[in-house]
């Protein structure tokens, strides 16, 4: 059977084929995202102040959020100010305006710092202009390649390392052989490199370092590529014979206690917001909003064809941008509600993302609590369900699935899966045994023939507004410090609690620590449980890792955020990611580290947790050619936030 072949169309598909917004629904409430009409009404007002040319584009429109005091105050039915933010790149320069969608008059109009993510548009422009090079041509030629149309050139950003270069908006770029496998990530034309000044759509810088094995080695992994299959396992099917017992209202769902509202947004991806647990009959709020602030993956190779892939996923590409749409029955069981999303295209107008989200409740058959009593001869148990907003992200090579996970308990949990495909280096040696210098595989390690995964590390920032009970909270930070008994007891040692409260950003600039361990919980000490402590919830985390990275390396300084685990500041409304709201090129002169070396006041006030998932990436055997899913998660846990078990009231469903 033939073979489908990836092409330069069908690449470009994958960012522009996406279907038009034809209809729109008012917003109901402040968080909604914006509409189509919306989109279009920002558009029209910003062309009409100044003149688009035909190479300028919108990078970013996005819901620019009523002041945060005013939305809690907010009631269903009151009147909703309605703004958009505009960006546009190409007038020349990057450019920010602020659009009242009421009034229909242009707030704000100015230029800022920075250049636009990668948004799809500049993948046909770089084929174009790099395939024309003729030093480029003559590179590809001597491999053995006379049909350009069999390349396809990847771009990716060129990050910041001292030079004098940031006037420009440069990509840098990597060729890719396209053959009879549609893994076209297998097939890195190696030593081919060309850097392309997106303004000038010219070639400015080019080298070629040599000759390097195309590998050969099957790469594939479709079921034409596999072979012969094992029998399947009997299929687990989700049913549901009285529908879902959650609802969505607009944009806002209701659960088991839970009330929350969701929307989707270029850049973040999915939000959460206005998070609230009904207890004896008050809705008492958690968070105020929740999502990806972003995505740091720094590669560990320092050649020259590698040492710039040090990527901010989520703020040189967006992580909304790159949705990939929903399959029920393979990304989410099969009693999923799938719902669409409506962004903005480069070109400014509307589009809709068929299945962006999926929402569904999940029975991992589990109990939510349980106990067998053999001294009364008494059980009693209940089953445990959860709820379950996730959607996925395809960044290049790599999918990232992204949950928060709603628990009968109280508790969130938020988890990433990373599957896709390993980014991987053309060498010399075909096997670690050939390699007899070590200096092909120093970086990484063979997974198949001329063919390296190189060492790599991910750091998924989360920002999460909680707001436990109110907006007046703390971190408190609760070590467990060793005691020694005295002479009243056999026993001669143990722990106690020392909770300290965290009175200014640098205080809350923490990492895990098996030596000396602590809990990390935002409190509200104005406010405590029937015995007497303060509520909170805990930042609950998993297994963790920070940067290795030095402190002076150009990556590292532009992602400082990855020394820690998490960080506490006290509330911005303008700040919301990590490593600034434009990262490309950047210099780390903005985002999370710049912010908290002011060592502002966090005691007491409206706080901001930003909570690093990190995890470095030793590619084995087993990871290629596709990666098996691999999960990291945080939880958020309510501790001392209720007076008891709040999955206490479940009723007796053991049997159905």
């Amino acid at each position: 059977m033939k073979r489908p072949q990836a092409t330069l169309s069908a690449i470009v598909c994958v960012f522009s084929c996406i279907v038009c917004a034809t209809s729109a629904v008012a917003a109901t409430h402040p968080m909604d995202p914006l509409t189509a009409e919306e989109i279009e009404s920002a558009v029209t007002r910003i062309r009409a102040i100044q003149d688009i040319p035909d190479k300028a584009f919108f990078p970013l429109i996005r819901l620019f959020e009523m002041p945060k005091a005013e939305v809690l105050v907010w009631r269903p039915g009151q009147p909703i100010a309605r703004r958009a933010e505009v960006i546009v790149y190409g007038l020349p320069g990057l450019y920010r305006g602020i659009v009242d969608l009421t009034t229909k008059t242009v707030e704000r109009w100015e230029k800022i710092n920075g250049f636009p993510q990668l948004a799809g548009r500049e993948f046909g422009l770089i084929n174009r202009v790099v395939k024309a090079h003729s030093g480029w041509q003559d590179a590809i030629r001597k491999r053995g390649i006379s049909d350009f149309s069999k390349v396809i050139v990847m771009p990716f950003t060129k990050g910041y390392y001292g030079t004098d270069d940031r006037d420009r908006w440069l990509i840098r770029t990597t060729p890719f052989l396209v053959d009879e496998t549609r893994n076209l990530w297998g097939r890195p034309i190696e030593g081919v490199l060309a850097m392309v000044d997106m303004d000038q759509e010219k070639v400015v810088e080019f080298a070629d370092t040599g000759i390097i094995p195309i590998s050969s080695n099957p790469v594939g992994f479709t079921e034409d590529d596999v072979g012969s299959l094992r029998e399947g396992p009997n299929i687990i099917t989700y049913h549901q014979p009285e529908g879902a017992s959650f609802t969505v209202e607009g944009n806002v769902v209701k659960w088991q206690n839970w009330t929350f509202h969701y929307r989707f947004a270029p850049q973040a991806g999915l939000i959460i917001s206005n998070v609230s647990y009904a207890d004896q009959g008050r809705d008492r709020s958690i968070a105020y909003q929740m999502h990806m602030s972003e995505l740091f993956v720094p590669y560990t190779d320092p050649g020259q064809a590698w040492y710039y892939k040090t990527f901010f996923d989520q703020g040189e590409n967006h992580l909304g941008d790159m949705v990939s749409s929903i399959r029920v029955g393979l990304d989410c069981p099969n009693n999923a509600m799938v719902l669409d999303a409506v962004t903005a295209s480069v070109q400014g107008e509307p589009r809709t993302v068929k299945n962006a989200i999926a929402l569904y409740e999940q029975y991992e058959g589990s109990p939510a609590w349980r106990h067998h009593d053999t001294i009364l001869s008494y059980f009693e148990g209940r089953r445990g369900q959860n709820l379950v907003m996730r959607f996925i992200a395809t960044i290049g090579n790599y999918d990232y699935i992204f949950d928060y996970v709603f628990t009968q308990s109280g508790a969130i949990k938020i988890r990433a899966g990373a599957t896709g495909i390993d980014s991987v280096k053309g060498v010399e040696s075909a096997t670690l045994s050939q390699d007899r210098t070590g200096e092909d595989s120093k970086y990484g390690r063979f997974v198949g023939e001329n063919l390296v995964a190189i060492n790599h590390d991910h750091f998924l920032v989360y920002r999460l507004d909680l707001d436990v009970d109110g907006v007046g909270n703390s971190l408190s930070r609760d070590i467990l410090k060793k005691t020694r008994f005295g002479d009243e007891t056999p026993r001669t040692s143990g722990w106690v609690l020392d909770s300290r409260i965290a009175q200014r950003e640098h205080e809350a600039r923490l990492n895990m620590n098996m030596k000396r361990p602590a809990l990390w919980r935002i409190i509200n000490s104005n406010k405590t449980n029937p015995w007497g402590h303060p509520v909170s919830y805990q930042i609950k985390p998993s297994m963790n890792a920070i940067s290795l990275l030095d402190a002076d390396d150009w990556p590292q300084r532009r992602g400082m955020f990855s020394f820690y685990n998490l960080h506490i500041t006290p509330y911005r409304a303008d700040e919301r990611f990590a490593s600034g709201d434009f990262p490309s090129q950047s210099n780390g002169s903005d985002g999370l580290h710049v912010w908290t070396a002011e060592d502002r006041p966090i005691e007491n006030t409206d706080v901001v947790a930003w909570y690093t998932v990190g995890f470095h990436h030793v590619v084995r055997a087993e990871d290629w050619p596709v990666m098996p899913t691999s999960w990291h998660e945080m939880t958020l846990r309510p501790f001392d936030f209720f007076h008891r078990n709040p999955a206490l009231d479940l009723p007796d469903q053991k049997g159905q």
